[in-house]
Order: structure tokens, then sequence, then C-alpha cells
């Protein structure tokens, strides 16, 4: 509650985020990221960021099948708008970042999930909304899907770093290790965490990192 309006917590994050990226941001696009509740009071925030040089240059990439997260319409963010705000602000951030160097392509995968558009796909589902993320980002590090979005074609085939799976409900849990392994594969190191998702029907959403 804030001052008697129901406003969502990740919604308060993207007010405070879209401010500022107006006082600071420089560059059109947006960084990959994450947002995700916690059990505990505060803010985490763990962040990685690169200069740009000749030799080294960052991409956007997204996937058609999901909307930009920027662009979503007003009725699928949850709560109400801020006071004194007549819309609320959309999440700003790109379905995935790539990175290339002279020595390495790293891809950054934003926390992705079960959403076509800009609508949730298996809603109370846990094995159809994981079979739909994992399609996503297979698709996201798509050879084919990168080519349309970089000025580089040297891609090899892409290897999971690490991802992080985040689970709503911990009676979840167990099940969402079996269907991650089962669309992933065991030998790719997978971290499951317990924590809120921004949409109450969802109920899974992973990050994660891939070498090129």
């Amino acid at each position: 509650k804030q001052n008697g309006r129901d406003i969502q917590n990740y919604q308060l994050f993207n007010e405070v985020r879209n401010q500022y990226y107006k006082e600071n941001k420089t560059k059109k696009e947006y960084p990959a990221a994450t947002g995700i509740g916690k059990a505990h009071r505060g803010v985490s925030i763990d962040f990685c960021a690169i200069k740009e040089s000749s030799g080294v240059k960052a991409y956007s990439i997204n996937n058609e099948k999901q909307k930009a997260p920027y662009a979503y319409a007003q009725y699928v963010l949850v709560g109400e708008s801020p006071e004194g705000k007549k819309e609320k602000q959309a999440p700003q951030f790109e379905r995935a970042k790539l990175l290339s160097t002279p020595h390495a392509d790293v891809l950054f995968l934003s926390g992705t999930a079960s959403i076509i558009g800009e609508e949730t796909i298996g809603a109370g589902d846990l094995e159809k909304q994981t079979e739909i993320t994992a399609q996503h980002l297979n698709t996201l590090q798509d050879y084919q899907n990168l080519i349309k979005y970089s000025q580089s074609v040297s891609f090899s085939r892409g290897e999971y770093v690490y991802l992080r799976v985040y689970v709503k409900n911990i009676s979840d849990m167990r099940k969402a290790k079996i269907l991650c392994i089962s669309h992933f594969g065991e030998s790719v190191p997978m971290a499951f965490v317990l924590a809120d998702v921004c949409r109450d029907n969802l109920l899974i959403e992973i990050e994660g990192e891939v070498k090129l």
C-alpha cells in the first residue's frame, strides 16, 4: 500500500529505474536485467558494467515471440499506478544482451518466463511454463536469431555457462529441478532460488549466461 493505493513492489522498482535512466542513460537500448522478489527486507543489486571500445560491442537481442517488456500494455502491469501518475512504467530491459569481444562472445539472458506476446501461457501449470521458458531461452541464443540483431556471423554453438532458476512456490522446487534438467541437461550448472515472480500466474523465471 502507498497512500491507499495498491502498488506492486516490482512496479515501484520500475518507476525508480525509469527515473534513473532518464537522468543518466545515454543510449536508446536497455541492459539485460532481472527484477525478482525476495523473502527478506531490502534491495539487492548485482550488476556487470563494461565500457564499449573499438573491440568491445554490445548488442540487444530480442525474441520475436515476446513483446519487448518496455512496450507492455498497462493492463498486464500489476496493481495501480503511483500517486500523481496516470500510467504505470513498463519494465525497461532487453530480452538478452550480447557482449562481443576479440576473445569471446557472451550472451546475458534476462529473467525469462512463460510469456508469449505479453500474455502469460500455462497459468498454474509449472510443466508448461518451464517448457515455454526453455524454448524462449533457446531461441534467444539460436544462431539465426543472433545474426538478426548483431553484425557478427562468427558465432559457434552456444553453451550455457549457468542458469539461475527462480521458483515461486517451495512445493514446486523438486519438480522444477527435474523439469529444468530434462530441458537443459545435467551438465549445465543451475542454481534454484525460492523467489516471488512479477505476475501472480507465473510460477518460474530463468536467467542465465551463454558462451558463444
